[in-house]
């Protein structure tokens, strides 16, 4: 199915605007074209166990100060904000609700912002879920990923978070998914905001609000009542081998697992697309991956926020590691956004893992 979300904008050539978390930032090359300054919600989700709606924010930064001042109302009623939780990369702004909403409105700056309020999806529950933010990923590469996790590790569901692909649609994506893994439930929701910058130096990541802010819009809407849940990209195939990695953290007595990668390549074989399947080698110098991580949402670890490698801050990640499952980082699926990559590794030798696990991991699609 097709979601969308409900996000709170504000407006191109107003006054009101997010200001970069340094000032100087402006004058980095690329930064201000790639900087979100006008989202203030990608969703407004309503939690009825916390009677309250949550808006899941980029950093607020001197937004924070207007919002509260601002005023909210709630299907036509006035309503003041609870709490404005903070996190490494994203904000939670809290709203009473007693009751199931419609809409909620935010006068602010002179502008009234109107979405309407996105009450539980309940499509994934009790499932064992991939997630993934993509764009313009080739959908040859988003079979084979989906291929690998539906028949390897035992996916019921799929959470595809499209972050405005320009080489074809949120339903391309669906098709494509419910063919490489037909027994899965498929959710894909186009979010076409702002990635963010990557800084050159400290603080380098925190302007990249996308990646942390809608994963915790998946935590709060999508996925609290999955059964367990895995965060990964296109580019990373989890291998188990023995079980797979639900049934690990769903037997944890944290609910929480992480996943030490390693790089493996594929060499190039002319003008062919590269696919998972090819990425059978590894560098004679193994060169390891930050990790990525699953979670039991119900489970203390998972009712907290959510981050790319790991929740509540990471803490936690070296205690729980998997000592059973590993990512391979297939180093040619990628469209090199965030740096070329395309070279063939120094010093390459065969992979055992990866042969055993991925050399047929193709899935061929129709169009």
């Amino acid at each position: 199915m097709l979601a969308h979300l409900n996000p709170l904008v504000l407006p191109e050539g107003g006054d009101l605007v997010r200001d970069p978390i340094r000032a100087a930032h402006l004058d980095v090359p690329g930064f201000a074209a790639a900087y979100d300054r006008h989202t203030l919600a990608y969703d407004a989700v309503y939690r009825p166990q916390d009677r309250a709606i949550v808006l899941v924010c980029p950093r607020l930064l001197n937004l924070a100060a207007p919002l509260r001042a601002a005023t909210i109302r709630v299907d036509g009623s006035v309503q003041r904000i609870s709490r404005i939780r903070r996190f490494r990369r994203f904000d939670e702004v809290w709203i009473p609700c007693p009751a199931p909403p419609s809409e909620i409105a935010v006068d602010l700056g002179g502008q009234t912002l109107a979405a309407a309020v996105s009450p539980p999806d309940k499509a994934l529950a009790r499932r064992d879920v991939v997630m993934v933010k993509s764009k313009d990923n080739a959908l040859e590469w988003i079979a084979d990923w989906a291929g690998h996790y539906g028949m390897a590790q035992g996916a019921t569901g799929f959470l595809f978070f499209d972050n405005g692909s320009g080489t074809y649609g949120p339903a391309d994506v669906q098709a494509v998914l419910e063919q490489a893994a037909p027994e899965a439930a498929v959710v894909v929701v186009p979010a076409p905001f702002p990635f963010g910058p990557t800084l050159p130096n400290r603080p380098k990541h925190q302007s990249k609000f996308f990646q942390a802010g809608i994963l915790n819009v998946a935590r709060h809407r999508f996925l609290g009542a999955a059964a367990a849940v895995l965060s990964v990209d296109i580019d990373e195939m989890i291998v188990s081998e023995v079980g797979n990695i639900f049934g690990e953290v769903r037997a944890a007595r944290s609910g929480y697992g992480t996943i030490p990668g390693f790089w493996s390549y594929a060499q190039p074989d002319g003008d062919a697309l590269p696919r998972h399947a090819d990425h059978v080698w590894r560098s004679a110098k193994d060169r390891g991956c930050q990790e990525k991580w699953a979670v039991r949402p119900s489970s203390f670890l998972g009712r907290g926020g959510w981050d790319v490698h790991g929740v509540r801050g990471y803490h936690m990640n070296n205690w729980v590691q998997s000592t059973k499952s590993m990512m391979l980082h297939c180093q040619r699926i990628t469209t090199g956004w965030k740096r070329k990559r395309q070279g063939v590794g120094d010093n390459l030798v065969p992979c055992p893992i990866a042969t055993r696990h991925l050399a047929d991991r193709r899935t061929e699609i129709s169009r």
